[in-house]
This record gives structure tokens, C-alpha cells and sequence, in this order.
């Protein structure tokens, strides 16, 4: 693996990731998109801790989905036998 290839991947990854985060205005239509300018623009919303961020969470379909797809990729990584990507 040669460094365009991980620069191409970090790319894909990082494009995907803010494609990804439109997600949540769908479904949270008060949620602003101007996070996706973080770090340029920090002043966007209330949460200031981590308290404030667990203040928001309910178990809500949305949620429930996005914790069984993590717990299924979790599960798939290690049933891998938790390859790392970046050892020949």
C-alpha cells in the first residue's frame, strides 16, 4: 500500500463520513448542518459536555438501528479476527 492509496482512502473516508452526518437532519430536523463546518464554525449548538450529550439521548428507532449496525460491525471485525489494515 502505497501513500495515494491511503490518500485516497482517507478521502473516501472523510467525503463519506459528512455524507453520512446529513443523516441525522433527516431524522432530527432541528439539528442544524452547520456542524459539518466544525471546527470553522464551533458556535451551532447547545451541547457544551458530555452530560449535555447524554441529556439527549432516547432510545428512539433511529438509535436503536445505529447501535445494533455498530454492535454488528463490532461483531464482524472481531469474528475477522480483528485484521489491521496497515500491517503487510
Amino acid at each position: 500500500m502505497d501513500s495515494s492509496d491511503i490518500g485516497t482512502a482517507y478521502a473516501l473516508g472523510y467525503a463519506s463520513h459528512l455524507v453520512t452526518d446529513l443523516i441525522d437532519p433527516i431524522f432530527i430536523p432541528e439539528e442544524p448542518v452547520a456542524f459539518l463546518m466544525w471546527p470553522i464554525l464551533t458556535d451551532y449548538h447547545h451541547i457544551s459536555g458530555p452530560g449535555d450529550l447524554l441529556a439527549l439521548v432516547r432510545l428512539t428507532p433511529y438509535v436503536v438501528g445505529q447501535t445494533i449496525v455498530t454492535l454488528l460491525a463490532v461483531a464482524l471485525w472481531f469474528g475477522d479476527g480483528k485484521p489491521d489494515t496497515f500491517t503487510e
